[in-house]
Order: structure tokens, then sequence, then C-alpha cells
């Protein structure tokens, strides 16, 4: 019975500081050639978060060992392409956002 109470109390107290799921949420509103806000929940730092332009399947950016929840991106892709995001946690949980399109700037100053 007491080594039925120890893996109880071990078993509960790891539960306890298992990581919430991480999950990133897609931009609503990335426009060329300005910031743009990504936020993630969830995980366990370090982060490593991956810019995917859709078109060619390529990751075009990466941003590793964030250390926080959100990352502002200067959004370098030209009108009308279709991105995702990636983001990996120390934990190896991978989140994925939803695909979203770069809305058009009279900025082009960093294309």
């Amino acid at each position: 019975m007491k080594l039925l109470t120890i893996f109880t109390a071990a078993a509960t107290a790891a539960y306890a500081f298992a990581a919430d799921p991480l999950i990133i949420n897609t931009p609503s509103n990335a426009v060329q050639c300005e910031p743009t806000k990504i936020t993630w929940e969830g995980g366990v730092a370090p982060y490593n978060l991956f810019i995917t332009d859709v078109t060619t399947s390529i990751v075009q950016e990466a941003f590793p060992d964030l250390a926080g929840h959100s990352f502002t991106w200067n959004t370098n892709f030209p009108a009308g392409h279709l991105i995702n995001l990636d983001i990996f946690d120390s934990s190896a949980q991978e989140a994925t956002s939803g695909l979203f399109t770069i809305q058009d700037s009279p900025d082009s100053s960093c294309l």
C-alpha cells in the first residue's frame, strides 16, 4: 500500500508540472513591411519559430531560442503570399498556425 501511495504522489506531482499544450495563434492582419505580433500559449521555453511561404513550401525564416510567448515579426513578404507558422518548444511539442495571406501596403522598403 505504501508503494501505491508513493507512486500516486509522484504521478500527481508530474501532472502538476506538465506543460500546457503548445498553441500558436494565427495573425489576424499581417501587412507587407509592417510589424506583425505573433503569439502563442503553453509549451516550455525556449521556442523555435519558423515562417513558411506556402507558395514555395520552403521555410523562409527561423527565429530560435525565443523566451516569451510573443514575437514581433517585420513582415518582409510581398502582399498576396500565403504563410503559415510552426513553433516548437524545448519538450518537442509542435504547433502550427492556420494559413494567412500577407496584405498589401504602399510600403515596399523591406522587400
